[in-house]
């Protein structure tokens, strides 16, 4: 008989094996579970020889959190705070105070006493204490201190501030430049699966009346389709002309030759099968939208005939298939296809539109270049500019009805609508403009964002062109922005269209977080204003000839030369000779021009420019800027009648388009001086009239054609 020390070893032995196997699955991870799978698998295998999984790291914490910890309000324990006593018994209440911008002030927060204190007993309402911070528990309680401590407290607030958190631009060459392929989704693997509603197909054949196309399926082994190369199935499908045909909601029925093309996609439903053998599908509400990388810099391609054709504005960085055709061809295409533009409102800038005209035709059909109008223009041909080349993209041959445009602006869709009443007559441009207004979502940021609230991610996967009238200053508009740009969705939303009046913000070094958010190399047109980048300030004065004469005196002091445009020079003159000592000498070395509206010598060139004098027209007053190297500034005349200030009637026409120079308190003198002339307010339709109807010896307003009358007046400034 064996010992039962013998026993014992003999079967601590036999346990060795098995406590071994179970060592080897605690350290490498392994379940109880695997060992009933019989063979090791692959990912059995490598997971053993990886090892013992490392433990993984605590996560950090989040800038969310870093900030609210940052802006706790409870003190420390070893700060000592005031309070005032508001109510007394066994816990009385204190209100603490802090200081604000040097002052003491109660705070909104109470807490109460510790009651295991001898000296609360004695405390009265309106008592001073000084106290301490006992952390824990549910409520804010304190501790009273047993002296007065030398000190201020610890509890301070910060002055009242509308500093908003820096913005976080990211770049729009960051985003993806893949497909948006909207719902659709592929057909499973050889048909192992279920169907999505809306299915993926690529165009393989087109003939007059069908095209052909084929499926899409997910890639051999993977059901995530969007990081894997997609495959075309053997499965084809038939689509009718007629399907495209009220699809594009067609008036004549070309071929289907002339719409679509071998290698586009497209995105399907299927159709109940019919007495035809071949599948039949529809198109789906959301057609995918290709990729609109953005092309680098291009350099300057603009010929000399081009740069003749400009005048004074200037073309950069535009990408050369811009200017394969001469300036007389891209005009009589645009008016062939677009109408005249006198109906666009673009008669007295005609050559620069022609410019900009033919450059978004490249960036828009070709090249994919993102495109900046820089410098001044008159309100109504800047919109109706934007307005045109909108159309311009709008017409393109592989553009699907869903595709929206974004167009951000004070009063966009209000001019929108009125610049579609005044093309009254021209058919042509009515029908471009229609289209316009009906595709493309037109407003402020703040009314775009609501927009994009209510009808979801939809519409923001849907838009193929981002225009926006000038970059906002004001940091709430800017954040409303921010918001916009991310509400789009990753992917790129194709070619940007910026207008903007302040031409030193797009120089040739690196641009501001808020342009490269927007634009990725864009081709830049400056208008004849922006041509050296002059600043432009507007000033209202009471007598603008003495103002004149003082501001020309200082400049020429500074060795600037100045051009002045006033009315009367020998009253001007007269002013000049007490200030300046040299006048004779300045006025023949030409260091001072003087000039009316009539004279004026547009090949002159000047440092400094000053209007004593309203501009026949902001047409006439941008063409002049092109004349100024560094600084123009416009004094506007007004007088005192009975006690208030009336705008002089010769700036009516130059102040309402061009009001927006003005910043401040001179801005909200210039809106209720225009807004006391009569003279702006005759200047309404007459179907405001029309609208009231004499029922019984009395007048009665009827909401109708008055509508148009709330445009007018943006557009005439009144």
């Amino acid at each position: 008989m064996a010992a039962p020390g013998a026993s014992t070893k003999t079967g601590s032995a036999a346990c060795a094996p098995f406590l071994a196997l179970l060592l080897v699955l605690l350290v490498t991870g392994r379940a109880w579970c695997d060992l009933c799978r019989g063979s090791v698998g692959p990912m059995e295998s490598r997971r053993l020889r990886a090892g013992a999984r490392a433990e993984p790291e605590r996560p950090k914490r989040g800038r969310r959190q870093v900030h609210a910890s940052a802006s706790r309000t409870r003190p420390s324990l070893k700060q000592v705070l005031r309070g005032v006593v508001r109510e007394t018994g066994t816990t009385p209440v204190v209100q603490l105070v802090w200081e604000v911008e040097g002052q003491r002030k109660l705070s909104p927060f109470c807490g109460r006493l510790k009651a295991e204190q001898m000296k609360i007993a004695r405390l009265q309402e309106g008592d001073e204490v000084q106290v301490r911070v006992i952390p824990g528990g549910e409520q804010l309680t304190l501790q009273l201190l047993d002296a007065p401590t030398q000190g201020r407290g610890a509890l301070q607030r910060a002055p009242h501030s509308r500093r908003y958190p820096e913005l976080d631009w990211p770049p729009k060459e960051g985003r993806k430049d893949d497909w948006n392929w909207m719902d659709a989704e592929p057909l499973p693997y050889c048909l192992c699966g279920i169907a999505a509603q809306h299915l993926r197909s690529e165009v393989t054949h087109v003939e007059a009346t069908k095209a052909t196309l084929r499926f899409f399926w997910e890639p051999t082994g993977s059901r995530d389709s969007d990081d894997l190369q997609l495959e075309l199935s053997p499965i084809a499908a038939t689509l009718p002309a007629e399907e495209l045909w009220a699809y594009l909601n067609l008036t004549t029925r070309p071929p289907c030759s002339e719409l679509l093309q071998p290698g586009q996609f497209l995105s399907v439903q299927l159709k109940d099968p019919g007495a035809s053998a071949d599948l039949q599908v529809a198109l789906s509400p959301l057609q995918p939208m290709r990729p609109q990388p953005a092309l680098s810099s291009a350099g300057s391609y603009a010929t000399l005939v081009w740069r003749q054709h400009l005048g004074r504005a200037r073309v950069f960085d535009a990408h050369q298939v811009a200017f394969q055709e001469t300036p007389e061809q891209v005009a009589t295409r645009m008016v062939a296809k677009f109408g005249q533009l006198k109906s666009w409102r673009l008669q007295s800038s005609s050559a620069f539109a022609t410019a900009a005209f033919a450059v978004a035709s490249a960036s828009m059909t070709g090249a994919r270049q993102d495109l900046v109008i820089l410098g001044t223009m008159p309100r109504a041909e800047r919109l109706s500019l934007l307005a045109l080349l909108i159309a311009q993209h709008l017409d393109q041959k592989l553009l699907w009805p869903q595709e929206r445009v974004l167009l951000l602006g004070p009063f966009a869709r209000e001019r929108l609508r009125s610049l579609y009443r005044s093309a009254e007559g021209d058919e042509l441009a009515r029908q471009h403009l229609s289209r316009v207004r009906h595709r493309t979502i037109a407003g402020s940021c703040r009314y775009v964002l609501q927009k994009f609230a209510h009808m979801g991610d939809t519409l923001t996967r849907s838009i193929s062109l981002v225009v926006l009238e000038g970059l906002p200053s004001a940091p709430g508009v800017q954040r409303e922005l921010n918001d916009v740009l991310r509400a789009l969705p990753e992917r790129r939303w194709g070619p940007t269209l910026l207008w903007h009046r302040d031409p030193h913000d797009f120089g040739p070094t690196e641009q501001p977080p808020m342009v490269q958010a927007l634009l990725q190399a864009p081709a830049r047109l400056r208008t004849a204003s922006a041509l050296h980048g002059a600043e432009q300030r507007m000033i209202l004065v009471p007598d603008s000839l003495s103002v004149a004469a003082q501001l020309v005196a200082q400049h020429l002091a500074q060795r600037n030369s100045v051009t002045v445009f006033a009315d009367t020079k020998l009253f001007i003159l007269g002013e000049l000779k007490k200030l300046v000592q040299n006048l004779e000498e300045d006025l023949a070395a030409g260091r001072l021009l003087l000039f009316n509206n009539e004279d004026w010598n547009s090949s002159s060139l000047s440092d400094v420019m000053i209007h004593a004098l309203a501009p026949p027209s902001p047409a006439a007053y941008c063409d002049r800027l092109a004349s100024c190297r560094k600084l123009a500034i416009t004094l506007i005349d007004f007088k005192m009648v009975d006690g208030v200030e009336r705008l002089n009637s010769a700036w009516l026409d130059f102040v309402s388009d061009a009001h927006e120079l003005l910043r401040g308190d001179d801005a909200r003198r210039l809106r209720a001086m225009r807004r006391l002339e009569r003279h702006g307010y005759t200047k309404m339709s007459e179907s405001f009239q029309e609208d009231f109807q004499s029922q019984e010896d009395e007048l009665v307003w009827q909401a109708g054609i008055a509508e148009s009358d709330t445009e007018l007046i943006f557009d005439r400034g009144v």
